[in-house]
């Protein structure tokens, strides 16, 4: 069933049946994803279904089975893990845990964003034990859990309406709608396609840590574009009027710019502005302590 799935949690199960020597016998047929909730189909003549406790829910599972399958998850919540249960003919019949391993840079990229004046939300699918796990591992303090990819969008939506701008970063398919609602989406060069279609900025090597590196570069791009413009304006300013010769009624016609003069005073102006845009080449971007 997994196979047909381009999520990440279907790669790492897939994955993990490859390192068992586990072959798939029957290919899925009728296959539908519901995004952010899991997939569905059918696998020798056998409904098949795999996704989250929602998801479940709806699959016209038993109560008692969905009772016993909670205090199952719960455990391995508790460490973190992000659980799926597995559907067969309206009967949980198991339920695979899936550890997400933080990068060690994360925690850092996490602080150093914080640094920059940057308020982090962590928006996932995952189920709030897991979520609270997770967040507070890297320094997280505010996170929303349980989410669609609709209610991600929705998140976004609510900060705009606030009058926020937002930067969202993600990875999966589920993370496109939010991707491209943002103010800036970032995709990690790791993630799903769709993913990095829809965001306006790929990190290529898929680490957090360019994030905030990429935060001050902008920031020094900035910096770099006003200094330009004052230097363009002021510029201009002053050897315009004195190129129509505003002196001469006050100090004769030796104040009259040759047309000499001014191509020279023209080109020192550009050179002045590309000059000061090739700082950047040699600019070092500081990040704050992590």
């Amino acid at each position: 069933m997994e196979l047909s799935s381009e999520h990440p949690l279907a790669t790492a199960i897939c994955q993990a049946a490859r390192d068992r020597n586990l072959v798939v016998r029957h290919n899925a047929e009728n296959f539908l994803s519901t995004p952010g909730s899991g997939v569905q189909g059918t696998v020798a003549d056998k409904s098949v279904a795999l996704g989250n406790e929602a998801f479940l829910e709806k699959q016209d599972v038993p109560t008692n089975e969905l009772n016993e399958f909670r205090k199952a998850a719960d455990p391995f919540r508790a460490n973190g893990k992000t659980i799926t249960g597995i559907v067969i003919n309206s009967h949980i019949v198991g339920l695979l845990a899936v550890t997400d391993p933080v990068k060690k840079s994360a925690r850092t990229a996490i602080r150093q964003l914080q640094q920059l004046g940057i308020q982090i939300t962590m928006l996932t699918g995952d189920h709030s034990d897991n979520a609270g796990v997770l967040a507070r591992s890297v320094g997280i303090e505010h996170y929303e859990a349980g989410l669609t990819p609709q209610e991600k969008y929705q998140c976004i939506a609510t900060s705009h309406s606030k009058g926020e701008r937002t930067i969202m970063v993600g990875d999966g398919v589920n993370d496109a709608p939010a991707l491209a609602a943002a103010t800036i989406g970032v995709a990690m060069g790791t993630g799903s396609d769709v993913a990095i279609e829809t965001a306006d900025v790929t990190l290529i090597r898929g680490d957090l840590q360019a994030l905030p590196y990429s935060i001050q570069l902008s920031r020094y791009v900035l910096l770099n574009i006003r200094q330009n413009l004052f230097l363009a304006f002021f510029y201009n300013v002053i050897s315009i009027p004195l190129a129509a010769g505003i002196l001469v009624p006050l100090f004769g016609s030796g104040w009259q710019v040759s047309p000499i003069f001014a191509a020279a005073a023209m080109s020192l102006s550009s050179v002045s502005v590309v000059i000061n845009a090739l700082r950047l080449r040699t600019e070092h971007i500081s990040l704050p302590p992590a």
